[in-house]
């Protein structure tokens, strides 16, 4: 009595293929970079951290106009338009191209500014959402070579 196991080619093919895309997964991260950068600048514009928390303003100095009817740090728009996405091939690297983004994520005690975090910290919200998604989107990229959303 016996038994024959055939097929073993094809499972060796797809094996390759999953090891193949594990070792490049610059398709996957790609479209990760191109979310997280809508989320990050969306998520700002609307005044709102990446976990959808709403930032504190800057409290009005007496004998001043508040500025509370403005948006929180949008003057020109430049900050917005730094928010950037770079990808290499196994990472993604979001950042905030100009010199006062750290001063605007961090605060300033000296200025009465409250800290307004531009990019995410945690998994929760609408970038934990998104970040879900991701990791459904590389499993199926690694696991059957298609991209999904």
């Amino acid at each position: 009595m016996g038994i024959e196991v055939t097929g073993l080619d094809e499972v060796t093919r797809m094996l390759d293929g999953v090891r193949e895309r594990m070792a490049t997964p610059r398709p996957a991260l790609e479209a990760w970079a191109s979310t997280v950068e809508e989320l990050v600048s969306s998520s700002a514009a609307d005044g709102r951290t990446p976990e959808g928390t709403r930032w504190r303003l800057k409290k009005a100095t007496p004998g001043r106009r508040s500025r509370s009817s403005r948006q929180a740090g949008v003057r020109t728009g430049a900050m917005l338009a730094a928010i950037v996405a770079s990808v290499s091939s196994r990472s993604v690297t979001l950042e905030v191209l100009v010199p006062y983004a750290r001063f605007f994520s961090s605060g300033s005690r000296k200025r009465g500014i409250p800290s307004r975090r531009l990019l995410p910290s945690r998994s929760r919200g609408p970038y934990g959402i998104a970040f879900a998604a991701f990791v459904a989107s590389l499993e199926s990229f690694v696991i059957r070579g298609r991209r999904g959303r």
